[in-house]
């Protein structure tokens, strides 16, 4: 179990914490960093989201349309 730091910055309270440890899973290119029209970027399309000007991949829709309630640390 994830638990924040006393003192931490922000002094936040994540009632939920999601850590994704893929290993051997896609990249972050290819889910919720894509990089459109670079050589680096695999097949993977990039989509918008509800919030303005944030792209994730296509295979991520239902997250695109809930976006505003989650963060992303890039």
């Amino acid at each position: 179990m994830l638990q924040a730091a006393e003192g931490a910055a922000g002094g936040g309270k994540a009632k939920n914490v999601i850590y994704l440890f893929m290993s051997g899973g896609m990249s972050h290119l290819d889910t919720l960093d894509p990089k459109p029209g670079r050589e680096v970027q695999a097949e993977t399309k990039a989509i918008g989201t509800v919030l303005p000007g944030v792209k994730i991949s296509e295979h991520l829709p239902k997250l695109a349309k809930r976006l505003k309630k989650a963060a992303v640390l890039r």
